[in-house]
């Protein structure tokens, strides 16, 4: 019966528009841009997320390259990727910096690492884990961490 497909059809474009959205980890810092957005770049090289060209200092986009990680399985690679935005926040002095780690894994086991294509590769969420170590160390710089003193004060 044809009524049937739609059906499914429909269930599977709800499903599609369930997705969940992107849970940006954020943090102020009164200072300038420049100073801000170097703070962020050199966190995000030392911890193996390397600018893209998608990154663009001019729109306040960071978006770091893909790094490989370790999947949910021995036989399913993984892989992510750092976003960051810069804007003003509502109060007007300083700077909001949000940001997300993407994470995608490839769900075909039959698909070695070493011959994965961007179409073997799916969505799985977020790193909420590297998130929090991220934000963890931008605290530090920005010298948000109680008895720290901020790491571009010290120089």
């Amino acid at each position: 019966m044809p009524g049937k497909n739609y059906g499914f059809v429909a269930f599977a474009l709800l499903c599609a528009a369930c997705a969940a959205p992107v849970q940006w980890r954020e943090i102020d810092r009164e200072d300038s841009l420049d100073s801000i957005w170097e703070q962020f770049a050199q966190m995000a090289s030392t911890s193996g997320f390397m600018p893209d060209a998608k990154t663009d200092r001019g729109l306040r986009r960071y978006v770091s390259k893909w790094r490989h990680v370790p999947g949910p399985t021995l036989f399913r690679p993984g892989r992510v990727r750092l976003h960051g935005e810069f804007e003003r926040p509502d109060s007007g002095a300083g700077w909001k910096v949000r940001f997300y780690v993407e994470k995608q894994v490839v769900k075909d086991i039959g698909v070695s690492t070493q011959s994965t294509t961007e179409d073997d590769w799916s969505d799985a969420g977020q790193d909420v884990t590297k998130e929090e170590i991220l934000l963890g160390k931008l605290r530090v710089r920005f010298g948000q961490a109680v008895g720290v003193t901020p790491t571009h004060e010290r120089r």
